[in-house]
């Protein structure tokens, strides 16, 4: 048949002699296979092909794409902390006490660090909060009621008033936070700090706290009573000032200290003693595994009981 003579489609669907060339609504995806079961010897069958419905979660979607921006800005602060120089150092030949002294002295940490900290937690708690003003479209009276439900150990999931407005608006949505997200302290440690991090940062600034570890030193050397045996590794905290003896007074100097240091969370409440970086690692992981359950994207998500 020639081609202005080809009889029309039918709704929806397109097919030429080759499986391959198979579009559904003009969309041609990767692998026909998805959408065509071809069975040997026997004429084409195409057959509907049940597909779970992903419902795109834009503004909370955005958010983490904002945290991302401010983890960026948090490394670059840092960069520029380390490029321009936290520490200084001097030796001094200490005659009274007999001992060749290194003084070290570490800059207190930029301020701006717990203020990019906050808006990443900010930005991510906020995430959880738009995705289910995106699902549920709550009416006027009820925005104020709309909020992402985290309890903490002891308390009910299901007995507080933001999940009942859930359950009463979507209940799958309720389902899928109390069953697959478990937003308790217990079920999804890491969401709860997020959620703590997010209320500090309302009231105050976040502690972070750094330590330095001074991983190697200068060699001082005297030729009339040799090198003196020192530990060339030890803690200090980020702007202080301490000294250590290297050597015998009178001794030759060698080389220059080596530094490095990390920062972490000094909150008592969550994320104790953790690296930022690996907290903000954590926190985004577990809010986009969050978001893909709400928007239908874990193929275990929507299984029917």
């Amino acid at each position: 048949t020639s081609p202005g003579n080809r009889p029309a489609p039918s709704a929806g669907y397109t097919h030429a002699p080759s499986k391959n060339s198979l579009s559904i609504n003009g969309f041609r995806p990767k692998s026909a296979k998805r959408f065509l079961r071809i069975s040997p010897g026997k004429p084409l069958r195409i057959k509907t092909v049940r597909r779970r419905m992903i419902t795109p979660l834009v503004n909370a979607r955005a958010k983490i794409v904002r945290a991302k921006q401010h983890i960026k800005e948090l490394e670059r602060c840092i960069a520029t902390f380390v490029r321009d120089g936290y520490y200084t150092w001097s030796i001094k030949d200490d005659l009274e006490r007999k001992a060749m002294v290194l003084k070290i002295k570490t800059k207190p940490l930029p301020a701006d660090i717990p203020l990019i900290m906050g808006d990443i937690f900010h930005c991510l708690r906020t995430a959880l909060d738009q995705a289910l003003f995106e699902l549920i479209k709550p009416e006027p009276k009820k925005i104020r009621r709309v909020q992402f439900p985290v309890v903490d150990e002891g308390e009910s999931l299901t007995s507080t008033s933001h999940y009942g407005l859930i359950e009463e608006s979507i209940p799958l949505v309720a389902e899928l936070i109390r069953d697959k997200i478990n937003p308790t302290q217990r079920g999804n440690p890491t969401l709860w700090g997020l959620h703590r991090m997010d209320i500090i940062d309302k009231h105050r600034a976040l502690v972070v706290v750094s330590n330095v570890a001074v991983v190697g030193l200068p060699v001082a050397v005297s030729y009339t009573r040799g090198s003196m045996f020192m530990d060339n590794k030890f803690i200090m905290q980020m702007g202080q000032e301490q000294e250590v003896f290297i050597g015998h007074s009178g001794s030759e100097v060698y080389g220059e200290p080596k530094l490095t240091f990390k920062i972490f969370i000094g909150e008592s409440e969550a994320f104790t003693h953790l690296e930022i970086g690996d907290v903000t690692r954590r926190c985004v992981a577990c809010v986009d595994v969050a978001l893909g359950v709400l928007e239908g994207r874990n193929p275990y998500t929507f299984r029917r009981r």
